[in-house]
């Protein structure tokens, strides 16, 4: 009976012994790891999203957007090789990072017509790469010929601004020629004619009286009564009648009666 208490007592002891000794026993630490800091700056002329500056942990992926202000340009990044304003990092050392905007150029266009004509725009100041549309229209009597300053034939135009420049619509006049119309005995003409435009259309028509009949038009030698030319110099146009044969055999027959009476 002693030896099996004495065999419990022990028993219950080691166990004791053995659980405190667990318990006291210190548990071993991760290793820390290893940490790197991020330091991302916007010089003039644009920002930076989102804030990103702080320490992150080896191998952390971040990603940043420059944009640029109004008149301002993105360029490039400073402490990296990537020239697009979007940028991922993975960090594996510490990183300082400037991103770099550029002002846009600035320049003056003017726009200028000569007489005869009015352009759509007289220009302004304009950042570099503005397209601009120019659109020249002739005055009456006048039609467009050209830019001076571009080399451009269409009188409407889309600029690319790229410098200071002076874009002039020219204009001239389009040539007037007189036309002159008439009409022999037997006839008339519906006008008497006038100035016209080069390249206007010009109609006539010729009527005969009683008695008469239209043969031709002399200067063009047309045989219709209705005249129609497109007007390319000065020209005279005479409506020549005749009497018709038929009136011309009435009248012979009535002389010789009256004469035989």
């Amino acid at each position: 009976m002693k030896s099996i208490l004495s065999s419990t007592v022990h028993i219950t002891f080691l166990f004791l012994f053995i659980n405190s000794c667990s318990k006291d026993a210190p548990v071993p630490e991760e290793p820390a790891s290893t940490q790197y800091t991020l330091t991302i700056n916007a010089e003039e002329g644009g920002t930076i999203s989102p804030d990103a500056n702080g320490i992150y942990n080896e191998g952390a992926t971040i990603t940043v957007t420059a944009t640029p202000d109004e008149g301002y340009v993105f360029v490039r990044w400073e402490g990296s090789d990537s020239t697009e304003n979007s940028l991922t990092i993975t960090l594996n050392s510490n990183e300082s990072l400037n991103a770099v905007f550029e002002l846009i150029p600035l320049y003056t266009l003017t726009v200028l017509s000569s007489e005869g004509g009015i352009v759509s725009t007289s220009g302004g100041e304009y950042t570099e790469g503005t397209e601009i549309e120019i659109i020249a229209t002739p005055n009456e009597g006048f039609s467009f010929s050209g830019w001076e300053g571009i080399e451009e034939t269409n009188s409407s135009v889309t600029v690319s601004v790229s410098s200071n420049a002076t874009v002039t619509a020219l204009f001239e006049a389009i040539p007037q020629f007189a036309v002159i119309v008439s009409a022999s005995e037997g006839g008339t003409v519906s006008t008497n004619g006038g100035t016209y435009l080069e390249g206007s259309e010009f109609s006539v028509l010729a009527t005969p009286n009683t008695g008469y009949e239209f043969q031709r038009w002399q200067e063009v030698d047309i045989s219709t009564t209705s005249l129609t030319i497109t007007v390319s110099s000065s020209i005279s146009l005479t409506a020549i009648f005749i009497e018709s044969p038929d009136d011309s055999n009435n009248s012979n027959i009535a002389n010789e009666l009256n004469e035989g009476a």
